[in-house]
């Protein structure tokens, strides 16, 4: 295994580690393979748009399970040693892929802003984790990008809140108004900038919100989730194969859930889900069997 460069780095008190572009090897690849399943998708946001609720009307997910197991180009990037080094040694232990995912972030007129994910919230899969965002598209704050506070500043505010209100739950969601009570607005950091801006954070620790997005705007990311295998919830997670003898120990690990559930268990398909229901109304508009 390569020798992890020096500057990649997440610090424990920390949370956070900016990546700028160009110091991922294998973006632009995986970038492009991105950007054919964009091209796709955005003619049929609409259709899974109304196919979707809650809050999945605000992010669509893009990858499935079936397309991991035929490409395994977003797999290796996750896993490539410039990532997974830095979370290996932030997490203290051999951590494993829970979710590899391609958001697009959309407008919702109607609802109420901010909802779900757009309100402050911390990740409740463990009380340590590693987010991989990385911009697939030039990013800035009409994008609604993704927005946290540091760990130490979110410690100060979620103390502060506890002495208001009790113990809080992990589960729990803030307005901005209780949040900017124990913390300024000029402390917010946001993951704007080109293609390749990226981030390395912990979502557990950092309280964070994203897709705060403005009236005719769009945000696509790259997104992979590392967890402790003893870890404290299961929620939501991609199911990959299980992983080939061609890699070493660290990455078979990592393919291997603490709880394996078949393809397609918690993730539709959105994409194959709408151009198949496209295909069957461009059937039926002609007259034909559908």
């Amino acid at each position: 295994m390569r020798e992890r460069p020096p500057e990649l780095h997440l610090e424990r008190g920390c949370g956070v580690r900016r990546i700028g572009p160009g110091e991922l090897p294998g973006f632009e690849s995986v970038r492009a393979a991105c950007g054919e399943l964009l091209e796709r998708a955005r003619p049929l946001v609409p259709r899974m748009q109304a196919a979707a609720a809650g809050k999945s009307q605000l992010t669509l997910d893009l990858f499935s399970d079936d397309l991991h197991a035929r490409d395994r180009r977003f797999v290796d990037f996750a896993l490539q040693d410039s990532v997974l080094l830095p979370v290996v040694e932030y997490l203290r232990t051999a951590p494993f892929l829970a979710r590899l995912s391609l958001p697009l972030s959309l407008h919702v007129p109607g609802l109420p802003l901010p909802s779900y994910q757009q309100r402050f919230h911390l990740d409740n899969d463990d009380f340590r984790l590693v987010k991989l965002i990385v911009n697939l598209e030039d990013v800035d704050d009409d994008d609604g990008p993704f927005t946290f506070l540091p760990e130490d500043v979110t410690r100060r505010v979620l103390s502060a809140l506890r002495r208001e209100n009790g113990a809080l739950r992990r589960s729990l969601a803030f307005d901005d108004a209780d949040v900017f009570r124990h913390a300024d607005p000029s402390e917010l950091q946001a993951l704007r900038g080109p293609p390749g801006s990226a981030i390395l954070v912990d979502g557990a620790r950092c309280l964070h919100y994203g897709s705060r997005v403005k009236p005719g705007r769009q945000r696509p990311v790259l997104g992979a989730v590392y967890l402790r295998h003893a870890r404290l919830c299961e929620n939501s997670s991609s199911q990959f194969d299980p992983p080939g003898e061609d890699l070493d120990p660290l990455r078979k690990r990592a393919l291997r859930s603490p709880r394996p559930r078949p393809r397609g268990y918690f993730l539709r398909d959105v994409l194959a889900d709408a151009e198949a229901s496209a295909s069957r109304s461009t059937i039926s508009s002609n007259g034909r069997i559908a």
